[in-house]
């Protein structure tokens, strides 16, 4: 609550609620019990833009399969195939993730400073788990033309994509050049929750780029090469990690 004026409740914290405000005394291992009993674990959250709105966001999953309809209609005798699309900056700007160690200890590891980084921008179909990308040194228009078009031109001639992406001004500007067997849906503002390719920079970030130092640009765009090769062409783990359970599929499917 607001008045308890501290970010996150531990153990002791929950353990004198109980004496305080439900006269209920236990020691901090019952406490602790008892929260597992009740279901409750300590959790990493998610983030959530404060400019995020949920009505929106419940519009955008409800009309969706209509809009895929639409597409579908519009080219008929086409699969439709949706992708998710956005882009990653992976640097010497390191980060950290969780490692086995003995109880008790505080492993370390090097965080890197520096600011040197790359641009992974790709796109992944929920349902069949193929996925494109592309790395780049900087991020515009430009570069995402050159996505799209080798985006489409590696498309089945029978297939037809839509790609759900969110409104950065590189990808609804007037100089963003469309192929034709794309269709392009904008997600609702400040909505990454929506774009389930955001769970594969997390799976990239915790399994390939944490906990490591590059020494050069070229370090890390081999790196960047070497884990999209590992895990973004497993299609079967593309589907797990990039699971998209509010994409309904169109009739044509």
């Amino acid at each position: 609550m607001p008045e308890d004026k501290v970010c996150s409740l531990r153990g002791a914290d929950i353990k004198n609620i109980l004496e305080n405000e439900f006269n209920v005394c236990r020691s901090l291992s019952a406490t602790y019990d008892l929260l597992h009993r009740l279901g409750y674990s300590c959790l990493q959250p998610r983030p959530e833009h404060y400019k995020t709105d949920p009505e929106l966001q419940e519009k955008f999953k409800r009309e969706l399969p209509e809009n895929l309809d639409k597409v579908a209609r519009a080219h008929p005798g086409k699969r439709i195939r949706v992708y998710f699309q956005d882009e990653a900056r992976f640097g010497q700007q390191g980060s950290m993730t969780r490692v086995w160690a003995p109880k008790g200890s505080r492993p370390r590891v090097v965080r890197q400073t520096e600011y040197q980084y790359v641009w992974v921008i790709g796109a992944v179909c929920p349902q069949t788990g193929r996925a494109e990308g592309l790395l780049s040194p900087r991020l515009n228009v430009d570069v995402i033309n050159v996505f799209l078009s080798e985006f489409s031109q590696r498309l089945p001639e029978e297939e037809h994509a839509v790609m759900i992406w969110d409104g950065a001004g590189f990808h609804t500007g007037k100089r963003v050049v469309v192929p034709e067997n794309v269709t392009l849906i904008v997600l609702p503002p400040y909505s990454p929750e929506l774009n389930p390719i955001e769970n594969l920079w997390r799976y990239l970030k915790s399994h390939y780029w944490s906990n490591r130092t590059y020494a050069s640009y070229e370090a890390l765009e081999e790196a960047a090469t070497d884990s999209c090769r590992k895990a973004v062409l497993d299609e079967e783990l593309m589907k797990t990690v990039c699971a998209a359970d509010h994409v309904l599929q169109t009739r044509n499917q």
